[in-house]
């Protein structure tokens, strides 16, 4: 079982049922053109010996009838290319023979002993006699042989004869099904490819309904036809869709209504703590209720991202990208633009407009005051662009880089609670990329700093 598996496989499911059947039918083909050719084989050396015995029992017959001095020029007259034919008073087969003693059905299986009794109906079992000899080599092939055949006339004298006894033709090319086999085996290969292509054609459409599939409602419902099976499981798959599809929905309300409802809290909460004399206290509270807004803002910015139905449009992604920058900039912060003028892409302008403003944002808030550099770089042979927002910050531990865009989640150090933040601001531009077919990763520059990588489709 090691060894199978070790075997070079094909990948695909319609590559291995068709190896197989190949296999399979071509075991089977080699099988049965084996089987049909010994049968004939068999039946060709049966034929062959019946024809040598009737053709003995006419020269027996007809020696018997001519007169003693005539039976020796007869015989040569009968005589042919492959028999030789000879009257004697003694027989050239001595009884001691293998044929004689009664094994030469057993030495040679073709039955040309069986075949002459028969045909000669003889009462005395000794007055036929057979040796059998090779052939040599340049005489009649590998397995031709001679067959020393001695009867009896009614006189009492003997009829001669020395048969050469050819093998059958084709016996030994035991090969000879492959011209059938290769045509049996590419007749396979290209129905197969066919049969085999149209039964896996519903899990290709299962695997690619499951890879669009969507929480939010993307993606097509699978068709229910084919086989059984394939229906059976179809209709599985789109029910387990359509429950995940309410379990998130039913997520989604209730985190939104929940979030919708603390806005009314913290403004009533605002009045109050304006109503406070100690300034110490009006700061403390108000910082705890900013983080609170922030957190419910953010909560409903990733929930309105995942339910907006913003149709994708062409926009200058440049263009905005510059927007986000100089906004910041004019609010004190070291932000510049680096990339072209000018580059149009097709995608939701306002969720990737959020998700890069988000990004931006970050690195202005937890890059310490350092400069931030947002760098636009045009498709390559890919079609894919990447935005680069790089700030001289003190970056995230290795560890943390893959769980920082997870909601909620903090990192403890410099892009802790004291810097501000819901912790959401990286799990929404997240979102908005991959429901735009990209990608958002995040790495540590080597001279110090983080550096958040977004690649896109031009046709997002």
């Amino acid at each position: 079982m090691a060894l199978i598996r070790r075997l070079p496989w094909p990948s695909s499911l319609a590559g291995r049922t068709t190896l197989l059947l190949l296999a399979a039918l071509g075991a089977f083909h080699a099988l049965s053109v084996g089987l049909h050719q010994r049968v004939l084989d068999t039946a060709v050396v049966r034929t062959r010996d019946a024809a040598l015995a009737e053709r003995i029992v006419a020269i027996r017959q007809a020696l018997a009838a001519q007169p003693p001095e005539r039976r020796e020029a007869e015989a040569h007259a009968l005589s042919a290319t492959t028999i030789e034919v000879h009257w004697d008073t003694a027989p050239v087969v001595r009884p001691a023979s293998p044929a004689a003693a009664g094994e030469g059905s057993a030495a040679h299986p073709e039955g040309l002993e069986a075949e002459l009794r028969r045909a000669l109906a003889l009462a005395d079992p000794a007055a036929l006699r057979l040796a059998f000899e090779g052939l040599p080599p340049g005489q009649g092939g590998q397995g031709g042989h001679v067959a020393l055949v001695s009867v009896a006339l009614p006189d009492g004298t003997w009829l001669n004869l020395r048969a050469v006894r050819f093998p059958v033709p084709g016996g030994h090319e035991g090969m000879r099904f492959w011209p059938s086999l290769s045509i049996m085996a590419l007749g396979i290969v290209v129905v197969s490819v066919f049969v085999v292509r149209g039964l896996t054609a519903p899990l290709r459409s299962l695997a690619a309904a499951a890879d669009a599939m969507d929480p939010n409602g993307g993606g097509a419902e699978v068709p229910e036809d084919g086989p059984d099976e394939v229906r059976h499981t179809a209709a599985a798959f789109n029910r387990m869709r359509a429950r995940i599809r309410r379990m998130f929905e039913e997520q989604r309300r209730a985190l939104a209504a929940m979030s919708h409802d603390l806005m009314s809290p913290i403004a009533r909460l605002r009045y109050r703590v304006d109503a406070l004399e100690d300034a110490e206290l009006r700061r403390r509270f108000g910082r705890d209720l900013d983080e609170m807004e922030a957190m419910a803002r953010g909560v409903l910015d990733l929930l309105r991202g995942e339910t907006e139905a913003e149709a994708p449009r062409r926009f200058d992604l440049a263009a905005t990208l510059r927007t986000i920058c100089d906004d910041l900039a004019d609010r004190g912060a070291d932000v510049a633009y680096d990339g072209p003028d000018r580059l149009a892409i097709e995608g939701r302008h306002l969720a990737l407009k959020r998700a890069f403003a988000n990004l931006v944002e970050n690195a202005v808030r937890h890059g310490g005051g350092s400069a931030v550099r947002v760098a636009l770089r045009p498709a390559g042979v890919d079609r894919r662009l990447a935005v680069e927002i790089a700030d001289e910050g003190p970056g995230i531990p290795a560890a943390e880089l893959d769980r920082v865009c997870e909601p909620f989640y903090r990192v403890d150090k410099a892009r802790g609670r004291e810097t501000g933040g819901s912790g959401l601001g990286l799990a929404v531009a997240k979102a908005a990329v991959e429901r735009h077919g990209g990608r958002l990763a995040l790495r540590n520059r080597p001279g110090g700093g983080l550096a958040v990588l977004v690649t896109l489709p031009t046709d997002a």
